[in-house]
């Protein structure tokens, strides 16, 4: 693959880092263009992202990230609303992705070989819907609309992909603390996250596609908190250093980094990286 290494990536809050597509674009000195990297994350300091990026580019030094993800956004307003109205939603990310970049613009003249595109999306979904009496269709139409906007991805010329999972959510801080867990409803989500990726590899014999299972890296950390400078499984703390939570639903820098390093070998394994 060719560099540099133009990456695509849509998200919420576990991935943000705070870009403008309006201010500094990605370039050499900074890979995230703005804020000043690793950018203004919820882990407190790097998130998955800004250890890819750094630690595990072994192939493609020269990479230039245009991060759209948005905290507390879900798929689609219309499907699941976020809890903020101010929240971009993913639907609103690509749409922004396509107003930019899709043309190959100057400061990105990105080609297929040498595009990456990354979703992380469903945890609002799940979080905000999981209650609800028809969690499983609002679940259904989630991952459905997801889907048509990796079309929109497919359709601007993006022929490599990668998509995460939604993590154990029942084991943050926030919702143990809660009676009812949404364990059933992550795994409906990502069963069908897996069977739209199917379909889609079936549909386009020329993309590339990688699917990573974000529980592993998050079970790895939460059974030996202490082999990650974590007094206990639940604790919290701002620094992203001395608990695995930045704060009672977010990861805090250890657990990111083993997402990333699980993201790497999947990309490794599928020459995606």
């Amino acid at each position: 693959m060719s560099n540099p290494l133009d990456f695509e990536n849509s998200g919420d809050s576990y991935s943000t880092t705070g870009f403008n597509i309006s201010s500094t674009k990605p370039n050499q000195e900074n890979p995230f263009g703005n804020p000043t990297f690793p950018g203004a994350t919820t882990s407190g300091g790097y998130n998955w992202l800004g250890w890819l990026v750094s630690d595990y580019n072994k192939k493609n030094t020269n990479t230039f990230v245009y991060n759209f993800a948005y905290s507390g956004a879900t798929v689609d307003r219309s499907v699941i609303p976020p809890s903020s109205d101010s929240s971009l939603t993913l639907t609103d990310q690509i749409g922004s992705f396509t107003k930019n970049l899709a043309k190959k613009p100057d400061y990105a003249p990105w080609e297929s070989n040498n595009a990456l595109a990354g979703i992380w999306i469903g945890i609002n979904d799940v979080d905000i819907s999981y209650q609800r009496q028809n969690a499983s269709e609002y679940i259904k139409e989630s991952v459905d609309v997801c889907f048509e906007q990796l079309e929109v991805l497919y359709d601007t010329g993006i022929r490599s992909f990668f998509i995460l999972q939604v993590p154990p959510l029942e084991k943050t801080p926030k919702i143990l603390a809660k009676g009812d867990k949404p364990t059933k409803k992550i795994s409906e989500y990502n069963k069908r996250i897996s069977e739209k990726l199917k379909s889609f590899n079936s549909a386009h014999e020329d993309a590339r596609t990688a699917l990573i299972d974000t529980s592993a890296p998050f079970n790895k950390a939460i059974r030996d908190p202490k082999k990650y400078n974590a007094t206990d499984a639940t604790c919290q703390n701002t620094d992203g250093k001395s608990c695995l939570w930045y704060d009672d639903f977010h990861p805090a820098v250890a657990i990111h980094k083993l997402v990333a390093y699980d993201i790497s070998v999947a990309l490794g394994e599928g020459n995606l990286w």
